[in-house]
């Protein structure tokens, strides 16, 4: 019932191919995929989390669920995973709603995800954060991967400054400074919002953001608050749909790169 749920609400904002969700296959259907030479399967690892006045604390689960259905799209016959909807977001739970885990608590999910997929015949798992503060757990548990599942080869996207600067070629083209592309909540965030869910956009409240341009590792150790107190990292008034179709193109395009370097 939850995943119905869950799917009449995102209808409207995002088409998924459901014949590539793991989930939404029988187990003959995934046994006959596997068997048939899809035995390459991404995850997305999102956060359930603030992300300021205007938007949603689902961002980056949702953002979890599209970017590697994306990169599936484009590499063709692979499968998606369930997204790991919680993160590591200690820096955000000043504001009401966040959810967090233990950064050894996620390297435990993603590890027992991955044992599980490749028990079944997965050859290739791609990791996919959506959320900052998970590029270092992911890191580091596909590193112990690699050694463990010696039949299954696991890729961490983890390159979060190579991912900005790729952003940062398109904010600049657009004229959007680091500060007001933000690194939470700020002007790329609320266009990827815009572009894939537009209804949970509150437009009205886009100026409480700060000018804000600093490293992940001084957020977690400030918090969030300290550095905004409206929980808006970046200035998200020049925000709109076709940027966030863009920046959604530079992530995936960044993503796909790093599998490409990785075979």
């Amino acid at each position: 019932m939850t995943r119905d749920i869950q799917h009449v609400i995102f209808k409207c904002m995002y088409q998924f191919d459901k014949s590539i969700l793991l989930d939404h296959l029988s187990w003959p259907q995934v046994e006959k995929k596997i068997k048939s030479g899809w035995t390459t399967i991404v995850l997305g690892i999102g956060s359930t989390e603030q992300h300021g006045p205007h938007l949603p604390l689902f961002v980056d689960a949702f953002c979890g669920d599209v970017i590697p259905h994306e990169v599936a799209k484009k590499l063709g016959f692979i499968l998606q995973a369930p997204t790991i909807r919680v993160g590591c977001s200690e820096a955000h739970m000043g504001f009401p709603g966040t959810i967090t885990i233990s950064e050894n608590t996620l390297k435990a999910l993603i590890q027992e995800y991955c044992e599980s997929l490749a028990k079944h015949g997965f050859q290739k798992i791609i990791l996919i954060p959506t959320h900052g503060g998970n590029f270092k757990a992911v890191q580091e548990v596909a590193k112990k991967l690699e050694k463990s599942l010696t039949s299954t080869q696991v890729l961490g996207f983890a390159d979060f400054d190579g991912l900005m600067h790729r952003f940062h070629e398109a904010t600049e083209k657009f004229k959007v400074t680091k500060e007001e592309a933000g690194l939470h909540g700020g002007e790329i965030e609320t266009s990827f919002m815009m572009h894939i869910a537009p209804e949970f956009v509150d437009s009205t409240k886009l100026d409480q953001g700060v000018p804000v341009y600093t490293s992940i590792a001084e957020v977690y150790k400030k918090g969030t608050k300290v550095l905004s107190p409206s929980g808006v990292l970046g200035i998200p008034l020049k925000a709109n749909a076709s940027k966030g179709k863009e920046y959604l193109a530079a992530y995936v395009d960044c993503v796909l790169e790093f599998i490409k370097k990785s075979k």
